[in-house]
C-alpha cells in the first residue's frame, strides 16, 4: 500500500501542495515542513504472505543529503496506517537503501518499530484495516 505523501502533507490544500513541494524521486521536500525520504515497511504475515507499506520518513538536512547519497538515514516516521497509526506516527526510525536506492525501514529507536519489521502478524488483522478495493 503506497502512501503517497507524509501525514502533514495531507493537511495541505492542493493549491498549497503545488506551490510547497517538491519531489525528486523518493525525496520530498516540503516548505514549511521540512525533508521527507520515502520508505518501505516490510511486514511478514502469517500463513506465508506478506505486505509491504510505502510510506515517509521525516529527515533533518544531514538526513537528506545522506538519502540523495543512497546511504543510511535516520529520522521519524511521517507516516501511520492501520492498524498501528498511533504507535508509530512520529517514532525515530532507521532505514537502508537497496541498489536501486530505495529505503527500508529496518529498526526503530522504539522498541514497536522493531517489533513492526521484524516480527509476524496475523494477515486477517491486516487485511480488515485495509480499504475494501485492495482486500
Amino acid at each position: 500500500m503506497v502512501l503517497e505523501f507524509p501525514d502533514a502533507v495531507f493537511d495541505l490544500s492542493s493549491e498549497e501542495r503545488a506551490r510547497a513541494v517538491k519531489r525528486t524521486g523518493r525525496l520530498l521536500e516540503v516548505q514549511g515542513l521540512g525533508a521527507f525520504v520515502q520508505l518501505r515497511i516490510p511486514l511478514a504475515l502469517s500463513d506465508g504472505l506478506a505486505m509491504t507499506y510505502e510510506a515517509w520518513l521525516a529527515v533533518d538536512a544531514a538526513g537528506y543529503a545522506k538519502a540523495r547519497a543512497g546511504v543510511g538515514i535516520h529520522g521519524s516516521l511521517a507516516s501511520q496506517f492501520p492498524p498501528w497509526s498511533r504507535e508509530i506516527l512520529g517514532k525515530p526510525a532507521q532505514a537502508t537503501a537497496d541498489a536501486q536506492g530505495r529505503y527500508r525501514l529496518v529498526a526503530g529507536e522504539d522498541a514497536f518499530l522493531t517489533k513492526l519489521v521484524s516480527e509476524e502478524w496475523p494477515h486477517a488483522l491486516i487485511l480488515t484495516c485495509l480499504p475494501d478495493a485492495l482486500r
